[in-house]
């Protein structure tokens, strides 16, 4: 098996029922760690960029934040949140890559690509896709 498959089939095995929790808490604490990062990017880009990239990232925070507490209270309702994230997610990783300039900029795009953006996206995507029934969930 492919690396790549080897980590969708680890994504899926960890947000199966028994991980719920734990996947909830990888969005909650993924949303969690946006909220600092949208101070720095409002304090460091030109203001015309900041607006752009504050209000993906802030949309980004909102989606996993949501979609990580509902899981953690075990509500099905997870799944609309989720999805979005996972949209948003794969936005931002092609806008970073689409726009870094080359050298240092485009490396750090493609490790948070590759390391947190893509497979956060899957993470969310699978979520998205399961069953309330599947993982023991309440309507």
């Amino acid at each position: 098996m492919r690396t790549e498959e080897t980590s969708v089939v680890a994504l899926i095995s960890f947000a199966t029922n028994k991980n719920t929790s734990r996947a909830g808490c990888v969005l909650t604490g993924a949303g969690l760690v946006l909220l600092p990062w949208l101070g720095y990017l409002a304090a460091t880009l030109p203001p015309a960029r900041a607006v752009a990239w504050v209000t993906l990232d802030a949309l980004e925070a909102a989606a996993l934040l949501t979609a990580g507490t509902r899981l953690l209270r075990g509500d099905a309702d997870h799944r609309a949140p989720a999805a979005a994230a996972a949209v948003l997610l794969v936005t931002d990783a092609c806008l970073d890559l689409a726009t870094a300039a080359t050298g240092q900029e485009l490396a750090t795009a493609v490790v948070m690509a590759v390391a947190a953006e893509l497979p956060l996206a899957v993470l969310c995507a699978v979520l998205a896709r399961r069953q309330a029934e599947w993982c023991g969930m309440r309507r």
